[in-house]
């Protein structure tokens, strides 16, 4: 991802770096120790598409989405934020597999 695509005055707070897959980002992400959570919109509607992999009607729900206010950032460790797109959101790999 370049840095022009992330929002306008965040880049100076984030670390962008891209991955051939999101198995070798995760695994990555693992090997420095990190949290991972992953954002989860609710299910799009109005005749939406979902992409491939994104329909929860298996694996974690969208319902049972932990508050960012009450997500464990003071665990010692640091954090890698996974954002899916505002329809479609992440996969449920990304959602089985975060750490909240």
């Amino acid at each position: 991802m370049a840095l022009t695509s992330v929002a306008m005055g965040a880049a100076r707070w984030l670390t962008v770096k891209e991955y051939s897959s999101s198995a070798a980002c995760y695994e990555q992400l693992q090997a420095l120790g990190l949290v991972v959570f992953a954002a989860c919109p609710p299910p799009a509607t109005g005749g939406g598409v979902a992409e491939k992999g994104t329909d929860h009607s298996a694996g974690v729900q969208p319902s049972s989405a932990t508050p960012i206010g009450e997500l464990p950032f003071s665990s010692g460790r640091g954090a890698a934020l996974v954002f899916g797109d505002e329809t479609n959101g992440v996969s449920n790999r990304w959602l089985e597999a975060a750490d909240a």
